[in-house]
């Protein structure tokens, strides 16, 4: 059989997702920074009234718990599937992609629900998830007649592999 390239790690997305969740939390430091500030003003008396000064220290104070709890849940759940990976805790499913339903681009549907042996996943790009999540519609791979192994643990895919192209070509021929 052809090799396979990785096309999807949730090792590398993850990455990625925990970036993205980082400039909420660095704006919240600043806010909290130019309150603090704000907050020693409306103590000296010159900014505003030292009531107010502690409103809006207090509610900046309430806006970096929040990302900050944000951002240590998303650290948490990566964690968990990095573990479960590298302590190869996972199932392996390899074969012929099986599409049974497209989600559509706008989504308002349920996702693409693909099967690849005996075992079917859904696909959702509207899904907050560390794992595999870009449906046909979106340019993903899990395409009917492709050739894939899949990763996954319980329903999040943690890694897919497609057979090389030229490889992948013969095997469609084949099949017709």
């Amino acid at each position: 059989m052809g090799e396979f390239s990785t096309v999807f790690f949730v090792v590398d997305e993850v990455n990625k997702l925990l970036f993205t969740s980082q400039p909420p939390l660095i704006i919240a430091v600043f806010i909290v920074f130019l309150s603090f500030i704000v907050l020693i003003f409306a103590i000296k008396g010159k900014l505003l009234s030292l009531r107010n000064g502690i409103v809006v220290f207090g509610v900046s104070l309430m806006l970096f718990v929040m990302s900050f709890a944000d951002y240590l849940e998303r650290k948490l759940a990566y964690q968990e599937l990095a573990k479960i990976y590298y302590n190869e805790q996972y199932n392996v499913v390899e074969g012929i992609v099986d599409v049974y339903h497209v989600q559509p681009h706008s989504g308002h549907d349920k996702g693409d629900i693909i099967n690849i042996g005996d075992v079917a996943f859904e696909v959702n790009c509207y899904s907050s998830t560390f794992g595999y999540n870009q449906t046909i519609t979106h340019g993903g791979v899990l395409r009917e007649r492709e050739y894939a192994k899949v990763y996954y643990y319980d329903e999040i895919i943690l890694r897919v592999d497609i057979r090389d192209f030229d490889e992948q070509k013969s095997i469609n021929r084949d099949c017709y």
